[in-house]
């Protein structure tokens, strides 16, 4: 916003804000009369530039407070079991419940997939790292040969989502 203002007086624009000033412009155009110190010296300029300056403050302070309130519904929303997008995590499969006005998506434990978390979420507290719990899992687990280790290493990372198990209880992450 404070950059878009002195392209605004060099075009010639003059902007207003009629809720907030009435008739009063914010941005006027440069006046090619003015010259020296008496541009520098506009009371009213400075005024106007002090107000846009504040305003685009206050509106930076609310977008942040959005980002803030919309995160933590996610965070409480995904602590529950639901969904908050994106692709299902591994360990899970996902089914809608409620009427069909509100349909949510539940994330649903799959017990195959459940044995492979527990395991490597107990050899990442013995202190292994993507590569070898990847490879422990290919020999522990039949039915997941080549577990990828980029797989591994986005469940060890994955904060909210598919922490539960299928006893809803929390797994133990340090």
């Amino acid at each position: 916003m404070l950059n878009i203002i002195p392209i605004l007086e060099d075009t010639g624009i003059t902007l207003y804000f009629c809720e907030l000033f009435g008739e009063m412009p914010v941005v006027m155009p440069k006046d090619p009369t003015e010259t020296g110190l008496k541009t520098k010296f506009n009371m009213a300029k400075r005024m106007n530039e002090m107000i846009i300056a504040m305003m685009a403050n206050f509106a930076e302070m609310e977008a942040e407070m959005i980002r803030e309130r919309l995160s933590s519904g996610k965070i409480a929303y995904a602590e529950k079991g639901y969904s908050i997008g994106g692709h299902t995590p591994f360990g899970y499969t996902k089914e809608y419940v409620g009427d069909s006005t509100k349909r949510h998506t539940k994330l649903i434990p799959v017990a195959k997939e459940q044995a492979v978390l527990k395991t490597i979420y107990a050899l990442r507290e013995r202190g292994l790292g993507a590569r070898r719990i990847a490879k422990q899992i290919s020999s522990l687990h039949p039915d997941y040969e080549d577990f990828p280790i980029h797989k591994v290493a986005k469940i060890l990372n994955r904060k909210f989502q598919g922490l539960l198990d299928m006893e809803n209880q929390h797994y133990e992450i340090h």
